[in-house]
């Protein structure tokens, strides 16, 4: 009996070696590849093109009003970028069975934005709601108090214009030689399948205990009652602009 009991701690602790050797292998390798990504940038000699790239820019009408300051800070919140790799911004429609223009919107502007990235209000009365009210103090109080979850949307849509140009590739990351030896070296261990099944196992158990706690810390942290709160203490303290020294509240991200 003692000889059994013995043959199994036996192999439970080198099923728990293991384990910890998988687990600093996928720490080890998530952190050269961090290394990889953040490695310093180089110039390139001769820039190549990637593709092209969209965004929505100012008109020349626009940029000669008084407020082109506010107009560009405003519109480049819902410029819409967009990157493509083949076509100009084209895609084939399988209903007409031909290549058509992608379209290119602006974007909306949630309150959720708004808090998170604490966007100054004076950019919102460059917004309006879907039936062209303005957006005033007073209609934002009222939106956040009823739970409100729509969008703004921007006032001069004519002034917006998509600008294509082509993706040029003008920088590149500085090669790291002994790190991506490493991280072969770590590929090549955890090729073996059962290490790769086990390794796996290993994250999901350790992801599902954290999504739960997870769930609860979203799941407050979005309270819609807080936010109101938070947002609504945030225009009664100075409605012309935001200072961080003087601000006492707490927000949330």
């Amino acid at each position: 009996m003692n000889e059994r009991n013995n043959v199994r701690r036996e192999k439970s602790r080198r099923i728990q070696e293991n384990d910890r050797r998988l687990l600093r292998l996928d720490e080890e390798r998530r952190e050269l590849w961090s290394q990889l990504r953040n490695a310093p940038l180089r110039k390139l000699k001769e820039p190549y093109q990637k593709g092209w790239e969209r965004f929505f820019d100012l008109s020349e009408q626009a940029k000669r009003r008084k407020d082109s300051d506010e107009l560009e800070a405003a519109l480049h919140l819902i410029r819409n970028y967009q990157r493509c790799s083949v076509n100009p911004f084209r895609q084939f429609q399988w209903k007409s069975r031909r290549i058509v223009p992608w379209e290119h919107n602006l974007s909306g502007l949630s309150l959720r934005r708004i808090l998170s990235e604490r966007i100054p209000l004076e950019y919102l009365k460059h917004f309006r709601l879907r039936l062209r009210e303005p957006v005033t103090q007073a209609r934002l109080r009222e939106l956040l108090r009823s739970g409100w979850t729509g969008l703004f949307w921007f006032r001069y849509p004519e002034y917006a214009i998509s600008h294509v140009q082509p993706f040029l590739i003008t920088h590149t990351r500085v090669a790291l030689p002994e790190v991506e030896r490493r991280l072969a070296e770590i590929e090549a261990n955890l090729q073996n399948r059962g290490d790769t099944f086990r390794l796996n196992h290993l994250k999901d158990t350790g992801a599902h205990r954290w999504d739960r706690i997870s769930q609860v810390l979203a799941e407050r942290q979005s309270s819609t009652v807080v936010k109101r709160e938070i947002f609504e203490a945030r225009l009664e303290f100075n409605e012309g602009h935001w200072n961080e020294r003087r601000r006492p509240f707490i927000f949330l991200n």
